[in-house]
């Protein structure tokens, strides 16, 4: 009984003609997104079942246990809690064909984190150097900068990230 109440709406979609449904809806694992499927814009599980099916981490997480693991990472460093060198493997590839490097990165987390882009997720980057220049405390004041200072491109493949204090936790919160 409580399956069933689970299921989807009687509506029909009229999709068997090969063609988008404006009116559509779009789901996974039986639930939907409440906003845009940026990932820093997705705080909600529904979208965050959605965006984890479009976009791969540079960290995963073991379905056994919830231990993290490199996933497009190929390593995360750091000697003391504050400054990590995230290289990425190569070989990972956007759905256009583009190669996925670390410039990225970089610059999907300033994005994120700059004010006017309006993401709920941007304080994920509070604990990143310069955070506060992108997106001041108040929010009717014009951003600094529109980069982070502590986000710092060392190669194709490679950047530094450096963070306000030690935090050791930061390969995970990556995941």
């Amino acid at each position: 009984m409580t399956l069933s109440a689970c299921g989807g709406g009687g509506g029909s979609t009229n999709a068997t003609d090969g063609k988008d449904n404006p009116d559509g809806t779009v789901s996974i694992y039986g639930t939907e997104p409440k906003s845009t499927l940026f990932p820093a814009n997705t705080t909600e599980a529904g979208g965050g079942k959605v965006t984890d099916s479009l976009f791969s981490r540079l960290v995963g997480y073991k379905t056994e246990d919830g231990a993290p693991y490199n996933l497009m990472a190929d390593s995360i460093t750091t000697s003391d809690a504050k400054v990590y060198t995230i290289k990425i493997k190569q070989g990972w590839k956007f759905h256009d064909g583009t190669e996925v490097k670390a410039k990225n990165f970089v610059d999907a987390w300033n994005w994120a984190a700059y004010a006017p882009n309006a993401q709920q997720a941007a304080s994920f980057f509070a604990p990143i150097q310069g955070f506060e220049d992108v997106h001041p405390a108040d929010e009717n004041a014009k951003p600094a900068k529109d980069k982070m200072s502590g986000l710092e491109l060392v190669g194709d493949y490679e950047f530094k990230v450096t963070l306000n204090g030690p935090t050791s936790v930061f390969t995970t919160m990556i995941g």
